[in-house]
């Protein structure tokens, strides 16, 4: 295979795997083909698995990758897929994680169990229900995650200058 092909072939898996890495797999496919996700548009509580005790209300912070974790403050909470080793430093500086993957003995629970954060872990669709910096409150003892709702302040009506 000649240098061309293959830079061509390198360009088109690269495609293939952003493409397929933001397709977000649904839990159960019923038996007439349609997916069927579990949290479903407009839920204001999730369920998951309860994996560090504790109760935090905080900022949620919907990260994809542990490079784009660089962008958490102290006190928010981590809204990621799953973690590994490479996580372990942002621990600390988490008020409470929600991961979509995970169970009692995954990283992020041990982890979480070991510094004290609230978290919980098994939680479908949670990148997607939940938004980036809306206030959620995480309940690792229970393993509910609840979404508050953010309310737009009303446009104030423009003030008569008088003449």
């Amino acid at each position: 295979m000649d240098g061309a092909r293959l830079r061509e072939q390198v360009t088109e898996r690269r495609t293939a795997y952003r493409h397929w890495f933001g397709v977000v797999a649904p839990d159960v496919i019923a038996a007439d083909g349609t997916p069927q996700f579990a949290a479903p548009a407009g839920a204001t509580t999730l369920a998951g698995l309860a994996a560090s005790p504790g109760r935090v209300r905080g900022r949620a912070r919907v990260v994809q990758d542990v490079a784009a974790a660089l962008a958490l403050g102290q006190g928010d909470i981590l809204v990621t897929r799953a973690t590994d080793p490479g996580w372990t430093p942002v621990f600390p500086l988490v008020s409470g994680i929600v991961l979509e993957i995970g169970g009692q003995l995954s990283h992020g629970a041990i982890v979480a169990r070991e510094y004290g954060v609230p978290a919980v872990v098994n939680v479908a669709g949670a990148m997607a229900a939940i938004r980036d910096g809306q206030p959620i409150t995480v309940d690792g003892s229970t393993g509910q995650v609840v979404l508050e709702q953010v309310v737009q302040p009303a446009e104030s009506p423009a003030l008569a200058v008088p003449a």
